[in-house]
Order: structure tokens, then C-alpha cells, then sequence
């Protein structure tokens, strides 16, 4: 839970203990804390912040003093009572370690008879260089959520102006006091401590594994993504943890179902170990179906989350090494399946090359093993030869299926070949996975970007070689050279169009405009996540597997344009398991869930297409016996 959030939702409700507000959150296991900065020294009754203008201009003293006093240039903190948790003599100290140029002091308030008695902290920096950046942190706060038997997590932001190598230690050892659990970088900058010196940025890596605190790494778009983060997790790799929020002006936006649904499928499918929350703003009128909303917001997500709350916030402990003995055993399921595709056009290869081409690719692998560029073009390698192999393989049980003598013999005929492709293609997504199996890709941190490789110019490259059968050659050759029809300009015009939108939602990193969902299909998404618990893909199991049980019917019927479509767009359901099992971050049982699902309900679709199909093929027949004579 966010503090500075908790705090400010018990004030709004009129409450004084947040201790209290928080028995409204179960689930909650941690807090975390924010440096205050001067305005929040002010809203917690600490002192009040004046410049130095400011200061004179209340106390009637002006430029006419030598030098003026006070000076208009610093900046002065006025306790006009004590605080029992913060004293102006810890403020100095605050503020030299945070500004070590600052040179903070106790100021002599006598010299001023309108603020006589209180006690007046002087800081030679101008008011504007402070007001962003975190002074110290709420000591009593931290003291009492430890005392309620929560995990700190503090949030300390860059002062880049005054960090350096040397100072790191002395600035990560001061927070050891508060016995933080991890660190998540913060502050209005935006910026991990030590960012933009490399040095700084190493000894703020060697600080935090020096002290075993587990390091945040906040899951953003590159765009949003802090300054300096990536580095720092590079240098951090095993102690890192993933966490999850919901940026404030985006979450007042959503209802909290969808919030809580969005911290569910963080949790369960990009196994994110660590979510930081915040609660809904107080609203004594909520208006837009926000009523009882944080009480909406908590008790969805830890119904959701029950079986997970309470766990460790997970780091990678140890980095994972294939043996070279596997690697070379795995790569072999990538160059057999290139050669079984070649022999499916060029049946008269001889076996003394292809033998001699394993051999070889196999010590390669062996000795190239966990090399990272490599092993990336291994699992790109791997998923684009058994992508082909898994469709390439089944045309022959294709066609048999469209010449069998009833239409229920058909479907069942092109239902096994289906079966058999997925069945391919799982055991090749899966072997592709292996070779991703760099902490910084299950961190999110890499992307494997051969995706699109597999799952848009793949789909194209088997479609051409179903053109290219030959029993298809002699048709398809023909439509190249006639003129194209009307038909076929829009026919043309439309897979245009779909394939620019499934290019672009495809991948690792989906588009943020045509590539992103609409709010219609967020909300479909989040019933099925609700209803299955692993939602399969919408464009597996609403178009890609049914496209390629109906592409027998579709030759059944003489359609060969048709038929040459539902190839493509079946093509795309089998490469994207590569896409699904290419989100390492994801737990492999959960991407096996979703594809055996979406195949279920592809199947399903299918065959309820295949009917309507079929019933509107008759009804055209039987249209064109009445039209024409």
C-alpha cells in the first residue's frame, strides 16, 4: 500500500489513524514510503516553509539590514512548537545528507521579534531547488506500520546534483535503519538514484545487493519506463522483483472491477510477485458507479488473489544455464524440422547431407550454448521451421479430408489434421521457450523480437507454399496472369486491412494505437478472466483453428481463393503459440492452459462454422438452380 495515498484517503473520510482506514484493505502485506518533501513537512504540522522574500517580507525585515535577514535567496524552515518526532535539529541533518551542498544550520530566530521563540532552520538554496525533492522520511510512520507487522519498501528518488560514487554507501547505510524489505525508485523526476553517472549507477547496484534488499522493478512502457532502472536491474538481475501499479490518474479513470481485474491478471499471468496499490480518492458523492469503490476494488482482488496472498515477493535467485549437452539435443528439433519440410517438395535429398548437417548443428549449439544473441536466433530459428512443419505436414491429410464422400467425414478428417499440427506446433513452442531462458527476458526486461517474424511473415510463407502444391500450382498461376476482378480487388483490400491490425497487435510490445484494444473488448476480456481463469486468445479460437478446419470445406466446395485465406488465417493460430509460449515472464503452465483452451474452442467454433458454411453453400445452390434456367 502506498502511504502518502492511505494518509490522505483517512484525512479525506475525517478519520485520524490511518492504521485503523487500513483494516479496509485485506490482503494488504507492505507499505511503502515516499521522502517527504517541504510541502508535506508543512501538511503534517512539522514546521512551515518560507523563502527567504517570504520570511522578511512577514517579519518586517527588508533589504535595508546588511545583510538582509533574513536572506532572500535560502530558504527557512519555522517550527513555531516542538514536534515529538522531528526536531529542527534532525531537520539540519535531513537536509545536509539529502543536500550536502546546502549547508543546513540552526538560525538565530532573535533576530526577528515576530518569530522570537521559535526555532528556525536556515538553508542556503533557494526555495525552487528543494520543493521537488524528498527531504527524510516519516520515521514514526515507518515505526508504527512495523509495528502492525508490515513489510517496509522505501522509495528513495535521484538527487543527482549532489550523489556520488562515494556517497552512495553512507546514503543506502542510513536506510538500513528503517530495516527496509526492498527498494522502489521514485520521486517527480522520475529517475533511480545515481542516474545519469554509470559509476553512480554500479555503486547503487553493489549498495542494495551489499544490503540483500530486493529491488522494484516497476513494469512500464519503455516510454515511462524510470531513467536508469534498465541498468540498474542489469546490475541486479537475481535480486530484482517485479511489481505492478496502476498509475492514480489511470485508475480514477476505471471502475474497480477493471482495477482489480488488471492486478489479477498481473499477478496470475506475468507473474508480477509484488503489487503496489493505492485507494480510490475519498468521494463523499461518487458519481459513474464508483460507489463503495475501494470496498469493490479490495474484496474483488483478494477473492481473486486468495491463494497467492501472503507469499514472498519472489526474486530469481539463481540464474539458469542450459546444459550443453540439451541445448545441443533441442537444437536438433528446429534443423529436422527444416529438412522434413524440404523433403515435402524435394523428396530426393540424399541422407548423407542431412545426417552430416545435424551432426555439425548440434556441436555448434553445444558450443554456443547460452550465448545470448544466439540462443535468441535459436528460438527464432526453431519456431519458424516447426510453424511450417506443424501446417506443411497436414496439406496432404488436407485434401484427402475434402475428398471424402460426406461432409460429417470431412470435418472429422480435417479435425485430426488440425489436432495433429497443434500437437506439432505446442512440442515446437515449447522447445523454442527453452532457449529464452535469460533472467532479463522472465523479468520483462528483453524481449524476444522475432515474434512478428513467426506469426506475420510465416502464416504468408506457408500459404504460398499451399499455392505452390501441386494441385494448386496450375490455378494460381492462371489468377496471376488474368486481369484482377472486383471481387478480388476487395477480397485483396480487405486482408489488407486485417493484416495491418493483426500486425500490429501481435508481439511482445502490441501497438498503442491500432495494435491496442478497444474498452468493449478490455471488458469481454475481463468476463472471460472472471468465468475461465485463463483467458485464451480471441483470435485463435474466434478465427485462426476454425479457418483451418473449414479450409477442406472450403476446397470441398471448389473454392480454392477461399480455401487459400482460411490456410492463412489458420496459420496464424499455429504460430501464435510460439507468440504465447515467447512470454517467458508468463508461467508455463499458464500458457499451456490458454492454448489447450483456445484449441477446445476453436474446435468448437469450427465445427459450428463448418454447419453454417455448409448450409449457406446449399442455400446458394439452390438460389442459382432458381435464377438461372
Amino acid at each position: 500500500m502506498d502511504y502518502n495515498a492511505l494518509l490522505e484517503y483517512t484525512r479525506a473520510k475525517g478519520d485520524k489513524d490511518w492504521a485503523v482506514t487500513l483494516k479496509e484493505f485485506p490482503g494488504i502485506q507492505g507499505m511503502a514510503f515516499t521522502e517527504l518533501k517541504l510541502d508535506e513537512l508543512e501538511s503534517y504540522g512539522i514546521c512551515t516553509v518560507y523563502s527567504g522574500i517570504a520570511l522578511g517580507a512577514d517579519t518586517g525585515q527588508g533589504s535595508s539590514e546588511n545583510p538582509p535577514l533574513p536572506n532572500p535567496g535560502y530558504t527557512y524552515l519555522v517550527q513555531w512548537s516542538p514536534h515529538r518526532e522531528v526536531t529542527p535539529e534532525k531537520l539540519v541533518e535531513a537536509v545536509n545528507q539529502a543536500f550536502p551542498k546546502a549547508n543546513a544550520h540552526l538560525w538565530d530566530s532573535s533576530k526577528s521579534h515576530k518569530i522570537a521563540g521559535a526555532r528556525v532552520v536556515e538553508i542556503e538554496m533557494p526555495l525552487r531547488s528543494l520543493q521537488t525533492t524528498g527531504l527524510c522520511y516519516p520515521d514514526w510512520a515507518i515505526a508504527k506500520a512495523q509495528e502492525q507487522k508490515l513489510r517496509i519498501w522505501l522509495r528513495p528518488e535521484n538527487k543527482a546534483s549532489t550523489i556520488a560514487p562515494g556517497d552512495i554507501q553512507g546514503y543506502f547505510g542510513r536506510l538500513a535503519g528503517h530495516k527496509p524489505e526492498g527498494i522502489i525508485f521514485g520521486g517527480s523526476s522520475n529517475e533511480v538514484v545515481g542516474y545519469s553517472d554509470e559509476d553512480v549507477l554500479k555503486s547503487t547496484a553493489a549498495a542494495i545487493r551489499d544490503q540483500k534488499w530486493k529491488l522494484g522493478f516497476i513494469e512500464s512502457a519503455k516510454a515511462n519506463q524510470q531513467k536508469g532502472i534498465e541498468t540498474l536491474v542489469r546490475n541486479s538481475e537475481l535480486n530484482t522483483v517485479r511489481v505492478f501499479t496502476v498509475p492514480p490518474m489511470q485508475q480514477e479513470k476505471l471502475k474497480p472491477e477493471r482495477v482489480a481485474q488488471m492486478y489479477s491478471l498481473a499477478a496470475r499471468e506475468r507473474n508480477l510477485t509484488l503489487l503496489y496499490l493505492r485507494p480510490y480518492a475519498y468521494d463523499p458523492t461518487p458519481d459513474k458507479g464508483f460507489e463503495d469503490a475501494n470496498t469493490k476494488f479490495f474484496t474483488d482482488l483478494s477473492h481473486q488473489l486468495e491463494d497467492r496472498l501472503g507469499n514472498d515477493a519472489d526474486t530469481f535467485h539463481n540464474e539458469v544455464e542450459l546444459n550443453r549437452g540439451v541445448v545441443a539435443l533441442l537444437s536438433l528439433a528446429g534443423l529436422a524440422a527444416f529438412w522434413l519440410v524440404v523433403l515435402e517438395y524435394f523428396p530426393k535429398v540424399a541422407p548423407a547431407p542431412i545426417a552430416a548437417s545435424l551432426i555439425v548443428f548440434a556441436l555448434l549449439n553445444a558450443g554456443l550454448a547460452n550465448k545470448h544473441a544466439w540462443m535468441a536466433l535459436m528460438a527464432l530459428g526453431t519456431a519458424c521451421c516447426l510453424s511450417a512443419l506443424s501446417v506443411i505436414s497436414q496439406f496432404q491429410r488436407l485434401r484427402r479430408a475434402a475428398d471424402k464422400p460426406t461432409d460429417l467425414e470431412a470435418l472429422k478428417s480435417s479435425s485430426l489434421a488440425w489436432l495433429i499440427m497443434s500437437l506439432i506446433s505446442l512440442a515446437g513452442a515449447w522447445i523454442a521457450s527453452c532457449f529464452l531462458q535469460e533472467t532479463t527476458y522472465k523479468l520483462g526486461l528483453d524481449i524476444f523480437r522475432g515474434v512478428k517474424v513467426i506469426t506475420v511473415l510465416m502464416p504468408v510463407a506457408i500459404t504460398a507454399l499451399w499455392c505452390l502444391s501441386e494441385d494448386q500450382r496450375k490455378h494460381w498461376l492462371g489468377i496471376g496472369g488474368a486481369p484482377l476482378k472486383l471481387y478480388q480487388l476487395i477480397a485483396l483490400g480487405i486482408l489488407a486491412v486485417g493484416g495491418l491490425v493483426y500486425t500490429m497487435r501481435t508481439g511482445n510490445m502490441a501497438g498503442t494505437d491500432v495494435g491496442d484494444s478497444m474498452e468493449q473488448e478490455r471488458y469481454l476480456r475481463m468476463v472471460l478472466d472472471k468465468t475461465l481463469g485463463v483467458r485464451p486468445r480471441f483470435k485463435e479460437f474466434l478465427m485462426a483453428h476454425p479457418a483451418m478446419l473449414l479450409a477442406p470445406v472450403a476446397l470441398r466446395l471448389g473454392w480454392k481463393e477461399l480455401t487459400a485465406i482460411l490456410i492463412l488465417v489458420g496459420a496464424t493460430g499455429q504460430c501464435g503459440l510460439f507468440d504465447t509460449f515467447a512470454h517467458v515472464h508468463t508461467p508455463l503452465q499458464v500458457s499451456l492452459i490458454r492454448c489447450v483452451m483456445g484449441a477446445a474452442f476453436g474446435l468448437l467454433f469450427g465445427w459450428i462454422y463448418a454447419g453454417i458454411l455448409l448450409a449457406a453453400a446449399k442455400g446458394l445452390g439452390w438460389l442459382q438452380k432458381k435464377v438461372v434456367p
